[in-house]
């Protein structure tokens, strides 16, 4: 019994770590507006504002 109730706690906390991690990979936030856009896109859907591409270095 005492090892389902690890797998529990360890499997919750692995799902807290990705549901707070996996958004910001394909909901990047915009720098004016704060609000997150698909990352497909060059140009935030709220504000207007240019995103830059993450490849340009």
């Amino acid at each position: 019994m005492i090892f389902t109730s690890y797998l529990l706690v360890m499997s919750g906390i692995v799902v807290l770590i990705a549901a707070m991690s996996i958004p910001s990979l394909f909901w990047p936030k915009c720098s004016n507006c704060r609000r997150r856009t698909w990352v497909a896109r060059d140009v935030c859907a709220h504000c207007g504002a240019h995103l830059p591409d993450d490849m340009d270095l």
